[in-house]
């Protein structure tokens, strides 16, 4: 049963560059100076709420919430 529930993470500027620096860490000799999509990494646009139900991963923007309400992105 512990596997219904959603687990939900907000993914910002600074989590990405965290997550960036740690792929970097794997094998610096290589990985140092590639792009995140080089590295295999998704590209980081602005903040997300990243969240997954039994395997089933969703991703929520601000821009997506503000086109689905019909108001300014601001």
């Amino acid at each position: 049963m512990k596997d219904f529930w959603p687990r939900c993470d907000i993914y910002d500027e600074h989590a990405a560059e965290i997550e960036y620096q740690l792929k970097v860490a794997e094998d610096p000799e290589n990985n140092k100076g590639k792009s995140r999509k080089d590295l295999g990494l998704q590209e980081f646009k602005e903040t997300e709420i990243r969240s997954g139900v039994t395997g089933f991963k969703a991703t929520l923007t601000q821009s997506h919430i503000a086109k689905l309400l019909k108001i300014p992105n601001n």
